[in-house]
């Protein structure tokens, strides 16, 4: 027989609640685009859009006593995408669900039926498809993504990975990366961010007037994290133009909590006197690589973490709209058992089939969704410190 001490046997562990380490983005782009929640819907997985464009033609003269020159009729195009489709599952035993305590509470307590645990479980499940959204989102905005194989699955990869066995292109120009050379004649962004001297004023005025010309929706929200928006603040023009007697910005505020956050995304944003008609957004926010273990030291590694807005890019867009971007959502058929009845579920859906041998619950997500750029030329994605 082995004997233990009195404290080891009998003194009882306090437990005082429940705590995560690690707080996530909640779906700022999602949110500030109007990209969030279910979006248009789409019956299947194939979705597109027509084309007609405005025109900035001017009529002809013609003299007196001839008769109408004859015009063209206007041509039609059209464009089509196929939507992403996410689906796993989770099984929860009923072994599982029988007489633990609730993850938090105090030595003694019962979860009645798992209620907790399965709680606790299906948010964590929830987080991953909404965290997919949040990452396709950012990369529309950077020009696009690709899907590899990784064994048997099909995992989302950056659109440079040239393991990449397709790519989602959202047709970004060339002039509208890098150094924007929206003309063909010369970079917008002449001189880098980092130096103090950059007439950053310039550059946004430059672009605006090009923005006007490729797509006739003015810039007005640029994002950028928190190493790039450092060099903002020692920027010489953008204080002069202020005032050096005064601060540098008209406005700097905080974020909102997202709804399914606990704490505001990190970063703030700013509205410099110098440039009161834009927006300049930090965030800070991000995910590790798709593929990831779910163990906290790799979700917190450097080598894992991949920012929303890279250093030393910036994405610069149009006021949020839905005639340049917008979220499709698209449908499949389920049957929740085998005596259920077939239904059509339109974007993400969740529900539970029962297994048997083990007993439990498979429960299942999935969803089928797209961010669509209508407008490729409305949007920048521009390297600033080079």
């Amino acid at each position: 027989m082995t004997f233990v001490s009195r404290e080891k046997l009998f003194q009882t562990p306090v437990i005082t609640g429940l705590v995560s380490q690690i707080d996530v983005p909640g779906s700022l782009f999602q949110r500030f685009y109007g990209l969030a929640g279910r979006g248009k819907p789409v019956q299947g997985r194939h979705t597109g859009w027509d084309l007609f464009h405005a025109t900035r033609s001017v009529a002809g003269v013609r003299a007196p006593r001839s008769g109408p020159a004859t015009r063209d009729r206007k041509p039609y195009g059209s464009k089509s995408a196929q939507l992403l489709r996410l689906h796993e599952k989770m099984v929860i035993f009923d072994e599982d669900l029988m007489r633990y305590r609730p993850a938090g509470a105090p030595i003694g307590s019962i979860d009645d039926g798992g209620k907790a645990y399965v709680r606790q479980q299906l948010g964590y499940f929830s987080q991953v498809f909404r965290n997919t959204r949040e990452w396709v989102v950012s990369r529309m905005f950077r020009g696009g993504f690709g899907v590899k194989s990784v064994g048997d699955e099909l995992r989302l990869c950056e659109f440079s990975d040239s393991d990449a066995i397709f790519k989602v292109d959202y047709e970004l120009p060339a002039g509208h990366k890098d150094q924007l050379d929206v003309t063909g004649s010369g970079d917008i962004i002449d001189t880098s961010w980092d130096d103090a001297s950059a007439d950053i004023v310039s550059q946004i005025t430059k672009l605006d007037v090009q923005a006007e010309r490729v797509s006739g929706y003015p810039t007005r929200h640029i994002w950028l994290n928190g190493n790039t928006a450092y060099y903002l603040f020692e920027n010489t023009q953008l204080a002069s133009i202020r005032g050096t007697s005064v601060r540098i910005f008209d406005t700097l505020s905080r974020r909102e909590i997202d709804p399914a956050s606990k704490l505001p995304d990190t970063g703030y944003d700013i509205v410099f006197g110098a440039m009161p008609l834009h927006r300049f957004h930090v965030y800070n926010g991000g995910l590790v690589a798709p593929g990831t273990a779910e163990n906290y030291a790799s979700q917190i590694a450097s080598a894992n973490y991949q920012f929303f807005i890279p250093d030393n890019y910036a994405i610069i867009t149009p006021e949020p709209s839905p005639d340049w971007c917008e979220m499709h959502s698209g449908s499949e058929y389920i049957r929740e058992n085998v005596t259920s009845q077939m239904r059509e579920v339109y974007g993400m859906n969740a529900w539970s089939t029962p297994v048997i041998d083990p007993p439990g619950q498979e429960v299942k997500m999935v969803d089928n969704f797209l961010p669509v750029l209508y407008i490729p030329r409305a949007l920048f994605y521009a390297e600033v410190i080079f």
